[in-house]
């Protein structure tokens, strides 16, 4: 299904609708939103496309559980105040997620989480001189995201989002690993097993 050259939203979803699911569902040159869901619960769009349009993802006024998986946006831009040139914006709502997402953008922002929420985001890729790839307000709290590769600055309010460590680069609680360089302990350590080799100690 394509939507294009509409004066408004390419498709719009409202008052509490539920099981929605889009497929390849294509949004183009929409003066205001591409995909513009309010109040839209447990959906899923699946390899969608909005290119041209004022935000190319809206969801705002409590959606909740929405899952966009490998959709792309392209090309968003200025048309007005409330529609800055944003390819995936979601505004609180609880349980809502891009996974796979990518975005070519050379205006406002990639992404742009607002209003409250814990969104995840997941393998996300943004291209473009953008003046933000990924930018967050203070209202948003515990924001998920893991494996994003972008060419524009992010912009996170403190605290308001958890980046996640590399499994493969950090020291676990169990099992044989080397650590490489010097390493400085404070407090005291204890060793539940003999120490294979030389150890020295310097007291404070």
């Amino acid at each position: 299904v394509v939507a294009t050259n509409i004066v408004g939203n390419g498709f719009s979803f409202y008052g509490g609708g539920t099981s929605v699911v889009m497929n390849a569902c294509y949004a183009v040159t929409c003066t205001q939103a591409g995909f513009d869901f309010n109040q839209l619960n447990y959906s899923t769009l699946i390899g969608c496309a909005a290119e041209a349009c004022g935000i190319g993802y809206y969801l705002h006024n409590n959606c909740n559980n929405v899952a966009l998986i490998g959709c792309g946006a392209e090309d968003q831009f200025n048309r007005s105040a409330n529609y800055l040139g944003v390819d995936f914006q979601i505004e609180g709502g609880v349980g809502n997620s891009i996974i796979s997402g990518y975005s070519r953008n050379n205006a406002e922002a990639g992404v742009k989480l607002l209003g409250g929420g814990k969104p995840v985001i997941i393998s996300y890729r943004q291209i473009g001189t953008a003046k933000y790839s990924i930018v967050t307000d203070a209202n948003v709290s515990g924001a998920i995201i893991q494996g994003e590769s972008v060419s524009s600055p992010t912009n996170y309010v403190s605290g308001t989002v958890k980046n996640f460590a590399d499994d493969t680069k950090v020291i676990h609680n169990t099992g044989t690993e080397t650590s490489a360089g010097d390493k400085t302990f404070t407090g005291k350590n204890t060793f539940s097993k003999p120490i294979n080799g030389s150890l020295s100690t310097q007291e404070a």
